[in-house]
């Protein structure tokens, strides 16, 4: 079992980390959706505008923009919410990379831990 400890941690402390920048990606969406309130049609409305979101209260905008963190980093994207302009996507597109490495990252860490499992049954028959 202690060879199983070391993985645990990691994994426990890259979910840590998933949550924590979860929050600030969350809080960049929103200050980049608030930043481009004021657009233009012909510049695109932000996500805050064109989904109608420009009445939420704080806490709720929040929860908005942390659910669409999730699902973005966790490659699940509904598509309910996405950029609308420009800044926007080019947001969206660093959120899809970091994604794709954080999903990456966590199923080889998975693979690890059942493989040292694996290792150890083996070892104890």
């Amino acid at each position: 079992m202690t060879q199983l400890a070391p993985a645990f941690e990691r994994l426990s402390f890259f979910c840590a980390i998933l949550f924590v920048m979860s929050h600030i990606f969350g809080c960049i969406w929103i200050f980049v959706g608030r930043s481009l309130e004021d657009n233009t049609e012909e510049e695109g409305f932000s996500w805050i505008v064109s989904n109608g979101f420009d009445d939420l209260n704080a806490k709720n905008l929040y929860l908005t923009g942390l659910y669409y963190t999730f699902t973005t980093i966790s490659t699940v994207g509904y598509g309910d919410i996405s950029g609308g302009c420009l800044p926007e996507r080019l947001v969206c597109i660093f959120y899809l990379f970091v994604g794709v490495l954080t999903y990456s990252f966590i199923s080889g860490s998975i693979t690890s831990i059942i493989i040292n499992y694996e290792e150890m049954g083996s070892k104890n028959l």
